[in-house]
């Protein structure tokens, strides 16, 4: 059975390198939580990554594109490997939090709750589970492309679009980066039901004065907090260049309307989803471990109210103080910020949409 501290230790040493991202990108993580670099990989997928740029170097140098649409070519491009970029530093922030988080983490659970925990991790760090998630990312990307470029170019799939130059070069990026966040999204999926062990009856041990002050139940509702703010940065940074693209079509293009709004809605749902139902989860485990503290304190109290010949004792009296204290306590952890993420995220779709007004 794993004992308290094992999950502190077992993240760094025998759960990052699993991470197939990390072993692609040739990135470890020391003991303390500091990067290591394996130069050769980490050449290798800084060649993989670039290869876009060089391709499009290459199509340009032959007159493959044309001149007039190489402007939209190379932000196309150069943005999507900007995204592979961030997509790896997308995994080692959320590895950083969960370090952060397993310290506090640890003490707050119950040897089931451990056990639970500990079996969610071998499970989450299969590696075959991470490539088909890659593989499902780096086949919808450029095949939801396809779809969409060839409705709004009447068919036309590679070469002079009316609005953007496609060529092999511009699926091959949206692919790669397809399969990072494909990646991407396995965690925050999975990440997601961490929340649902913890609020699992019998999982955690909350402080019964303030259930919600826990260090590991603050220090995890944090840690999704900030996951989710980069999660808002990632759909921006994701939508900006599609919906740049989808903008750029005739106002009455409905199939082009189609792609723009089936994006939109998918991609936002999964960002409120992400920023909201963790921290329901963790709410409903503190409502619990509340209502609990609650009920027991309510049995030290007379049956009957206190009167003026019945007057509250000194024991009775502190009992009452304990029982506002508890019902004064937070019962959520949805906060301002939580709400601030997602109404952020739902900005985020309108950025295109204002870059394209205003230049």
């Amino acid at each position: 059975m794993p004992q308290q501290g094992d999950l502190y230790r077992r993240w760094p040493a025998d759960d990052i390198p699993n991470f197939v991202v990390f072993r692609l990108a040739g990135l470890s993580m020391s003991p303390s939580g500091g990067a290591r670099w394996d130069r050769r990989r980490a050449l290798c997928f800084a060649l993989v990554s670039a290869a876009p740029l060089l391709l499009m170097g290459v199509a340009i140098g032959t007159g493959l594109a044309h001149e007039l649409k190489i402007p939209s070519y190379v932000l196309w491009t150069a943005w999507f490997v900007v995204l592979d970029v961030f997509g790896v530093g997308a995994h080692w922030y959320v590895c950083r939090l969960f370090l952060g988080v397993a310290e506090d983490l640890d003490p707050m659970l119950t040897p089931a709750g451990r056990t639970a925990v500990h079996a969610w991790l071998d499970t989450v760090t299969s590696r075959w589970r991470q490539l088909r998630a890659m593989a499902v990312g780096g086949a919808l990307f450029p095949g939801c492309l396809l779809v969409a470029n060839s409705l709004s170019a009447r068919g036309v799939r590679l070469g002079h679009g009316p609005f953007l130059f496609m060529s092999l070069t511009s699926y091959a990026a949206v692919a790669w980066t397809g399969a990072l966040f494909g990646s991407c999204g396995y965690w925050l999926l999975k990440g997601g039901h961490l929340t649902t062990l913890v609020a699992h009856r019998g999982n955690v041990k909350l402080l019964w004065s303030a259930p919600a002050r826990t260090p590991g139940m603050e220090t995890l509702s944090s840690a999704y907090r900030l996951a989710s703010l980069m999660v808002t940065l990632g759909t921006v940074a994701g939508l900006f260049p599609v919906l740049t693209w989808a903008y750029s079509g005739p106002p009455g293009a409905t199939s082009v309307s189609v792609v723009k709004w089936a994006v939109i809605t998918v991609t936002l749902l999964m960002d409120a989803a992400f920023s909201l139902v963790p921290q329901w989860r963790l709410s409903m485990a503190i409502r619990a471990a509340k209502a609990e503290s609650l009920r027991k304190i309510s049995e030290l109290l007379p049956e009957e109210v206190p009167t003026a010949r019945r007057p509250v004792d000194e024991q009775t009296a502190r009992n009452i103080e304990l029982l506002a204290m508890v019902a004064s306590s937070p019962s959520s952890t949805i906060t301002g910020q939580t709400v601030a993420g997602v109404i952020l995220a739902l900005a985020g779709a309108t950025v295109p949409w204002l870059a394209q007004v205003v230049f």
